[in-house]
């Protein structure tokens, strides 16, 4: 049978129109990059050369992928990878699409254990997700002696933060627990992290359809007051955390006062707060 082509350039122009329909703001740059990864060819190739040769299945997938960034299917699902802290990371729907402001917990964690004495370190994620932190913070401590426990109430993300362990060789460094928060947990850390759901239920009908239809709900869901999660998280963490260890939450908008009541209920001195490169507070640090 013989096998039809077509050249990348019709391509790419006809997929930049139907992306500026959507408002996309990088239609032909979008467009060029999804054709890159589907014809495994340099970006720079896609852009100089418009008369590449493309099989009909990888036509037929590219317009499918085209498509699926026209109804505003982030580029990360849609690759099913994320960069986050200079490392790629695997992702799919059953995981939270990292962001950016979280790199404000690795930047933390570091900058807390190197101040820790012990020789023997052991950190703990709440609600891991794709593993991105967690494995962020190991590679960029580089401590052998440190070693960290990630915890999840989704065997599926569990599943993608197995891979991401694995990816970034660090198996041997990282025990993966399904567990509602402390629910399975029995041991003390020196660190706790998180970043827990905290957005108000009832905003979420009106977030960007990027993240409204493809972060799952579990993973931004905070309950009525976006709290939920920080109540949560209060009862049990002093009990898990060494003497003067530290607690670090990611929180959301104007959500500062509520969250240091919560955990100063529970004995916690408030230590640091962080904000973010847009100005707000966006990271919050206990002590035990």
């Amino acid at each position: 049978m013989k096998i039809k082509y077509e050249d990348s350039g019709e391509l790419i122009k006809f997929s930049t129109q139907l992306l500026k329909k959507s408002h996309n703001e990088r239609p032909r740059y979008e467009a060029s990059l999804l054709m890159s990864h589907i014809v495994k060819k340099q970006f720079y190739e896609i852009l100089t050369n418009s008369k590449i040769n493309i099989r009909e299945n990888q036509r037929r997938i590219f317009l499918k992928k085209i498509y699926q960034r026209y109804t505003k299917k982030p580029l990360s699902r849609i690759f099913g990878k994320r960069e986050f802290y200079s490392r790629d990371f695997f992702i799919n729907k059953y995981v939270l699409d990292p962001r950016p402001e979280s790199e404000i917990i690795v930047d933390l964690v570091k900058s807390i254990h190197s101040k820790l004495n012990s020789n023997l370190i052991n950190i703990l994620e709440l609600g891991t997700g794709s593993g991105c932190l967690t494995v962020s913070i190991l590679k960029e401590i580089n401590h052998k002696k440190t070693f960290a426990t990630a915890t999840d109430t989704s065997i599926k993300a569990l599943e993608i933060a197995k891979k991401n362990i694995y990816k970034h060789n660090l198996s041997c460094r990282v025990k993966l627990i399904q567990s509602n928060w402390f629910s399975k947990i029995n041991e003390k850390f020196d660190i706790i992290f998180s970043n827990p759901p905290y957005l108000e239920s009832q905003i979420i009908k009106d977030l960007d359809s990027s993240v409204r239809d493809y972060d799952p709900l579990l993973s931004i869901d905070g309950g009525r007051k976006g709290l939920d999660s920080y109540k949560s998280i209060a009862k049990h963490a002093k009990k898990h955390l060494k003497n003067s260890g530290f607690l670090i939450l990611e929180i959301g908008i104007n959500q500062m006062s509520s969250v240091i009541s919560i955990f100063r209920k529970k004995g916690f001195q408030l230590f640091i707060i962080k904000k973010d490169l847009s100005n707000n507070i966006r990271t919050i640090v206990f002590k035990k």
